[in-house]
């Protein structure tokens, strides 16, 4: 699956923003956690953790946070 945000490729008039570009990923299969390791623009790098128990379901922000 391929998923670019709307941010992204924002419609006529918006403005776009960056997002965080993945270079890694790490999956724990009995937690349904993604680690994802990455970077924001010219930021250092960083690694996120996801909830992965069920990919397409949405996730509101920061919801492991």
């Amino acid at each position: 699956m391929h998923y670019v945000l709307a941010c992204v490729r924002p419609k006529e008039g918006q403005k776009a923003t960056e997002v965080f570009t993945w270079t890694g990923v790490d999956y724990a299969p009995g937690a349904g956690l993604l680690a994802v390791t990455g970077y924001i623009g010219v930021c250092p790098y960083s690694t996120i953790v996801l909830d992965f128990f069920c990919p397409l379901q949405p996730q509101p922000p920061g919801a492991l946070a």
